[in-house]
């Protein structure tokens, strides 16, 4: 009897691995009952650096004090095979998840804490290594890895007076974060962290503006960045809503109480650190950029639970192994399709 390749193997562990965290969903789903849905809080502003920059992903604000949330999102993201050069293929599978809980510490200034895990597994199908850097146990790159810590707070500088109108707040919102994004190998290599710092304003169930700062440090090479976060959201009707979602837009339609409807295009993509290979300059980086066009649909299945299911087009597709001093590589991907799908529990 023949034994399996090391490719077919390793294909066949992401499939099970892709498939579990899908099904993983499926008891913690059915357990969720009783509790009252507490009010949505989107995310802060993100940090980043040169070592561990993380997904150009919704750079969302805190939400103004006061509220309480706890929030369990699984996540599995499948790219079918996108052509590079010379005829080669690479498929992508990204499972994750994320944990935020929220509460208020006095009348005027809440916190949330945030813990992300997530995995991106790459399969190359190919006869060359369109990247140069020498095949790695049959593949270029194989797996990543990336752990994220956020500790966030939200104080209202209000006081209940106003400036321009009636019941609207001012709020100053901050940020400190840890992560590590890194190829199986080079864990202590992809350590960074950084914070951020926004001021926001809201006219209450219509508005919400914030603008600030972000910073990030690589602990690895000292590497500091700088870059400018912030968020725009407007409720045009009690159904419509237009958001900004990382560096792009996004339109949300409620069609009934349990279903909302979206359309978006962003730019996306994440980078890690690349564990050292013979031959070539240390401290390497692998960057995997995205420009998105999307359909979705949320639909709150139980009042605390959501399903969230996303696919469109991956417009543009740009792969780049780099270090601090220069480019070893910068690679094209033709247009392909996505699938994303995620639950959401609410307790």
């Amino acid at each position: 009897m023949r034994r399996p390749s090391d490719a077919v193997v390793r294909s066949a562990r992401r499939r099970v691995v892709l498939l579990a965290t899908l099904l993983a969903t499926a008891p913690a789903s059915a357990s969720a009952a009783g509790a009252q849905l507490g009010p949505q809080q989107p995310a802060s502003p993100a940090s980043s650096a040169p070592d561990i920059e993380p997904p150009d992903e919704d750079p969302l604000i805190p939400a103004f004090p006061g509220s309480r949330a706890t929030r369990l999102r699984l996540e599995s993201e499948f790219v079918p095979p996108t052509s590079v050069e010379d005829g080669n293929d690479v498929t992508t599978y990204a499972p994750s998840a994320r944990l935020r809980i929220a509460a208020p510490v006095t009348d005027r200034l809440g916190a949330q804490f945030i813990f992300r895990y997530g995995a991106t597994f790459y399969e190359f199908d190919g006869a060359t290594d369109p990247f140069g850097t020498g095949p790695r146990r049959g593949n270029p790159f194989d797996e990543f890895h990336e752990l994220d810590f956020r500790l966030q707070a939200a104080v209202d500088l209000s006081g209940g007076s106003s400036l321009f109108f009636d019941g609207e707040k001012w709020s100053a919102f901050v940020e400190g974060r840890g992560s590590t994004r890194f190829e199986a190998g080079a864990f202590d290599d992809g350590f960074g962290g950084g914070g951020a710092f926004a001021l926001g304003y809201e006219f209450p169930k219509r508005f919400q503006l914030a603008a600030g700062v972000a910073f990030g440090v690589g602990i690895a090479d000292r590497s500091l960045r700088v870059r400018p976060v912030g968020k725009v959201q407007w409720r045009v009707t009690d159904d419509l809503t237009i958001a900004n979602r990382g560096r792009g837009v996004q339109v949300e339609y409620r069609l009934l109480r349990e279903l909302r409807l979206m359309g978006a295009w962003f730019r996306t993509g994440r980078t890690w650190r690349l564990e050292n290979r013979r031959g070539l300059p240390g401290r390497l980086r692998w960057q995997d950029r995205q420009s998105r066009a999307l359909v979705g649909l949320e639909w709150r299945l139980h009042r605390q639970l959501r399903l969230r299911l996303e696919t469109g087009a991956v417009v543009k597709r740009k792969f780049e192994v780099d270090s601090r001093d220069e480019t070893l590589s910068d690679v094209d991907g033709d247009p392909t399709g996505f699938v994303l799908l995620s639950f959401e529990i609410r307790p």
